[in-house]
């Protein structure tokens, strides 16, 4: 519409993949295929001229996307789902989550704040928004981005697909949600080229072209990134192997289409380039310009954050969870289990083995040596001396320990 200035296309947008999600949930899956045949439809989906067959065939498709639309429309006003927002009602965030298609963002920590509120969204990505792999929503990252810088990824991030697909104006309000553009070399986007995923390496320097004035309109600070998976370049053979497996619950990995292309059968140059080397990659915008963006704005970048410790040196003490009383519960709960297996008071055997359990043999050692300083000989009644200190102790608390 935008390109052949054909208006403005407003009209709401409807998918029958995300309504058929929503009102089939007990579908495993949601393709044409899958929803002709859940509805009665014959659809011919056997490829090739020889069979007759029109799967992917534009026309074909769209007449029966039609058909599942219809039969879709009865099965709503069954449910009594009468608008748009009866709709988007229907589905819970935990659903939203999982159908949603995921983009690609970087995150720099500016402060141990901003480290903080990074594994506060690792660990909810890790938890309780993972679907296959580690995701979060957007909103979270909005709630939790205090001193982090968010940047735009890859060719796997929004920005990328958004300038190749959409209007200037629709890149620079897209680009609001980032402190910093990020664009990757020409030949980061080799493989898209050579499956025709992208018609040609011009039309990936249009985009990237495209995302540098966009950037600037939105006075956006653009920068020109590696995207490196690997160290060197010839560590991209480790990085194929890893590629070529099935990972179990998530099936290929997305670049293993691109190994059995032909004449092409690799996957790209992603290493940590030195900066003649992205110089020389962006060589097709002005020296001045590429200097900015290669040199300048990653220094930039780099100034914004502060120098601190990711893991604190506590002097060998761990960072274990402070609960009020925790000690005292356990001890309590142990001990009156242990009562009740054995009786009270405990056998001398069984109650050293709880304090090994608890504080391991530390705290008997430090008992026994303590004796002998008083001059207390061994025997009998040191062992018995030696065993009501120890019970002593240990009700005493983690602070006599």
């Amino acid at each position: 519409y935008h390109k052949y200035n054909l208006g403005t296309l407003d009209n709401t947008i409807l998918d029958t993949m995300i309504i058929s999600q929503i009102i089939n949930k007990d579908l495993k899956r949601h393709s044409l295929s899958a929803l002709t045949k859940n509805y009665g439809i014959t659809f011919e989906e056997n490829e090739g001229q020889e069979s007759g067959g029109h799967h992917h065939r534009a026309d074909y498709d769209a007449e029966f996307t039609g058909y599942v639309f219809f039969k879709m429309l009865k099965q709503l006003d069954k449910d009594k789902i009468k608008t748009f927002n009866d709709l988007l009602n229907l589905p819970t965030e935990t659903e939203i989550n999982t159908w949603s298609r995921e983009k690609h963002v970087n995150m720099i920590a500016k402060s141990r704040v901003g480290l903080k509120n990074m594994f506060k969204l690792i660990s909810y990505g890790s938890t309780k928004y993972l679907v296959k792999s580690a995701r979060v929503p957007r909103h979270l990252i909005n709630e939790l981005r205090e001193d982090l810088l968010i940047g735009s990824g890859c060719y796997n991030g929004e920005i990328f697909n958004t300038a190749l697909t959409r209007s200037d104006e629709d890149l620079i309000e897209v680009m609001k949600f980032y402190d910093y553009i990020e664009i990757q070399p020409p030949s980061n986007y080799t493989h898209l080229v050579a499956r025709h995923d992208i018609n040609s390496m011009e039309e990936v320097i249009f985009a990237l072209e495209k995302i540098i004035k966009c950037a600037k309109a939105a006075d956006k600070l653009i920068v020109a990134t590696s995207d490196a998976h690997t160290l060197n370049k010839e560590d991209k053979i480790y990085r194929e192997i890893i590629v070529h497996q099935n990972v179990p619950g998530k099936g290929r990995h997305p670049l293993a289409r691109y190994l059995s292309l032909e004449g092409y059968n690799t996957i790209p140059d992603q290493y940590l380039r030195t900066t003649d080397e992205m110089l020389e990659e962006f060589s097709f915008l002005d020296e001045d310009l590429a200097k900015e963006i290669v040199i300048t704005n990653t220094n930039k970048i780099a100034d914004l954050v502060g120098e601190y410790e990711v893991i604190i040196d506590t002097g060998g003490i761990p960072f274990s969870p402070k609960i009020d009383k925790s000690i005292e519960t356990v001890i309590d709960l142990v001990y009156t289990k242990a009562g009740e297996w054995y009786g009270n008071p405990l056998p001398k055997n069984i109650e050293e083995r709880i304090a090994k359990e608890l504080y391991g043999d530390a705290v008997l050692s430090s008992i026994k040596y303590l004796m002998k300083e008083e001059g207390i000989e061994e025997g009998e009644e040191f062992e018995n001396i030696a065993f009501q200190r120890l019970h002593d102790t240990i009700f005493k608390g983690d602070k006599e320990v």
